[in-house]
């Protein structure tokens, strides 16, 4: 025979159990989903680069997202560029910059002194200022695609 006064410690866990359900199925899902890495639905992307008909070097290629997410970007050697997928693009439109990559000049810092005198840094490429802002090119990165982007720059053409 059942009695009609239930324990209050009873009640207690019980109401616990419901919340703990309630969290679990409704609200874990939609935490866990906000919170995740991204890093499955990133993709590598690779390509080539010329400045009037020659590969690019010593340049940095960067793809900035048009509505939300992470800008990522690489170094041109050669005329080649290749992001890893870790690193790589989500599906989405880019707007793509190409800027003169310009080493550090770590010279000041020296820890001894040198009898030769330092080396002339390199000329960066010359890349007109409509492909560094990122308005001369977009790419669309897709989950399907190949995701090669190849560019060709041209310095006289606006």
């Amino acid at each position: 025979m059942r009695s009609s006064v239930q324990n209050p410690g009873f009640r207690r866990w019980q109401s616990a159990r419901h919340g703990l359900v309630l969290f679990t199925a409704i609200l874990l899902p939609a935490f866990a989903a906000g919170c995740r890495d991204d890093a499955e639905s990133r993709f590598a992307v690779r390509g080539q680069v010329t400045l009037d008909g020659r590969p690019l070097d010593k340049a940095v290629i960067m793809f900035v997202p048009v509505e939300s997410g992470r800008e990522t970007g690489a170094e041109i050697q050669n005329g080649r560029y290749s992001i890893a997928e870790e690193d790589g693009v989500s599906p989405g439109r880019y707007r793509v910059k190409i800027m003169p990559y310009i080493a550090p000049d770590f010279s000041h810092f020296g820890g001894g002194h040198s009898q030769q005198p330092p080396a002339a840094p390199e000329k960066p490429p010359s890349i007109p200022s409509r492909y560094q802002t990122g308005a001369g090119f977009e790419a669309v990165a897709t989950v399907d695609g190949d995701n090669r982007f190849d560019y060709e720059l041209n310095s006289t053409t606006p």
